[in-house]
């Protein structure tokens, strides 16, 4: 009898073998299958998401300034009798086609009108033009856009109210919606995917009766308060004193003062960043690049005097050249740009005050680099009245004295602070007493000013004042 005898590699698997790879091989496709579903899951929530924020997106993008542009308060009526208001909820829009909201306001051409339309599940915005509201309304030539494109079935809510603090009107049919007083509309949006969001937008329109009064028109103008002052003393003592936020009595106020001799002089320097905040009503964040300026004005507040009541007290005020530089925090008698070196005197024999002549340091580009400018220092004549703004009488002394033209050096430092290789650097101005004696030595009949600096309070500090066209 013969046998046949078989090594291992002829006898092939054996059940309990084939089950457990039939087994791993169901786990295997199992988890592949939950990684693929997974996966494709997360594609279409992420679609869905990017959809959605892509709305979102259009929508803030557009509506807000689409009901910026709304008329500015008058009722509008077309020959249907249908009444149009610059905002109007649940109305007929372009294409004749009951809207969510429309917006109308004036054009070149006559009216231009903005809708947003519910259109299966869109939310569509038009805009047409006509001469007149109805000719927009059935104009069939318009401009159509997709702002959403998984909108909610009644997934459009619009709200307006008449200004923050009002409540929400009631939404139309209701009789009391009033439209007419639409000036905050907010529309709310729900997506299929329950993704919600919120836009909001402010007409500009002022007339409607009874309507919030909005912000006025943003002004041309800046006003400035300065950026560095210090008085310098020539006093003994004080020479080596820098005063960058107070005088020497401690208050915030700069002084001018010609005192009966020598070394005693008081004068102060004074200069305004261009670039810092406007601090006027109605006025821009700072004053913009690219302006034609028109007039600059200079003005300070007179806080108080030391001296008797006399003639017109004359000061100048010297445009700072490029060179004469200073900073406010180290400005002292003895380190102002009006000093001379050690050793080199004009007119004081004694040589303890020494100045340059001033045409040395001043603006010499400028056409009237000195120029002056007077406070009254009589009495006020019995039964006057008090003068505001204009100069200041000695028993009237807290006002601020008439402004003072300063166009052509701001225009100057204006351009220098846009483009350095132009106009004059910004140096500011040095304002003292005008002198009475030659070579600029004391005025022994005429002795101290005082001024608010800008550590005092606002309406006490310096102004510059910029317009531009």
């Amino acid at each position: 009898m013969n046998r046949r005898f078989l090594t291992r590699a002829q006898e092939g698997f054996t059940l309990i073998e084939l089950l457990v790879v039939m087994m791993i091989g169901t786990v295997l496709v199992s988890i592949l299958s939950t990684v693929i579903i997974s996966t494709m899951r997360t594609t279409k929530r992420t679609h869905e998401h990017l959809v959605s924020s892509s709305g979102a997106f259009r929508t803030s993008n557009r509506f807000s300034d689409d009901v910026g542009t709304a008329g500015t308060g008058r009722t509008l009526a077309n020959p249907a009798g249908v009444t149009l208001f610059p905002i109007a909820r649940s109305s007929p829009g372009c294409g004749n086609e009951s809207a969510s909201v429309v917006m109308t306001g004036p054009s070149s051409t006559g009216v231009t009108m903005i809708s947003y339309h519910q259109v299966d599940n869109t939310l569509v915005r038009r805009s047409c033009q006509g001469a007149t509201d109805a000719e927009a309304i059935a104009s069939a030539t318009f401009a159509a856009r997709r702002v959403v494109d998984d909108l909610a079935p009644s997934g459009v809510a619009v709200t307006c109210r008449a200004s923050s603090t009002s409540p929400v009107n009631p939404p139309p049919p209701d009789p009391s919606s009033n439209d007419e007083q639409c000036r905050i509309v907010t529309i709310a949006i729900k997506t299929t995917t329950c993704y919600s969001f919120t836009v909001e937008g402010a007409r500009s329109g002022t007339d409607t009766p009874g309507q919030a009064v909005p912000d006025p028109p943003v002004k041309k103008q800046c006003t400035l308060v300065p950026s560095a002052d210090a008085t310098v003393s020539s006093l003994t003592g004080d020479r080596d004193t820098n005063w960058a936020n107070a005088d020497y009595t401690g208050q915030p106020e700069l002084a001018t003062f010609q005192g009966a001799g020598r070394e005693r002089r008081k004068f102060f320097f004074v200069k305004f960043d261009l670039g810092s905040p406007c601090l006027g009503e109605n006025e821009p964040p700072a004053l913009e690049v690219g302006v034609d300026i028109i007039s600059a004005e200079f003005s300070l507040f007179f806080d108080a005097y030391s001296d008797a009541p006399g003639d017109l007290k004359e000061h100048q005020m010297i445009v700072m050249g490029d060179s004469a530089r200073w900073g406010e925090t180290n400005l002292t008698f003895n380190s102002n740009p009006w000093r001379n070196p050690p050793g080199d005197v004009v007119g004081d024999p004694a040589n303890n005050e020494k100045f340059y002549a001033l045409n040395t340091f001043w603006q010499g580009a400028h056409s009237t680099p000195q120029r002056s400018f007077t406070i009254h220092r009589a009495d006020r004549p019995s039964g006057a009245p008090a003068p505001a703004p204009e100069n200041c009488y000695a028993d009237y002394v807290r006002c601020r004295i008439t402004p003072i033209d300063v166009t052509e050096e701001v225009t100057q430092w204006y351009a220098n602070a846009v483009d350095s290789t132009t106009g004059w650097h910004n140096n500011g101005w040095m304002i003292k007493r005008q002198h009475k004696l030659a070579n600029h030595v004391y005025d022994d009949q005429s002795r101290g000013f005082r001024f608010g600096s800008r550590e005092a309070t606002h309406e006490k500090r310096p102004h510059l004042v910029i317009e531009w066209a």
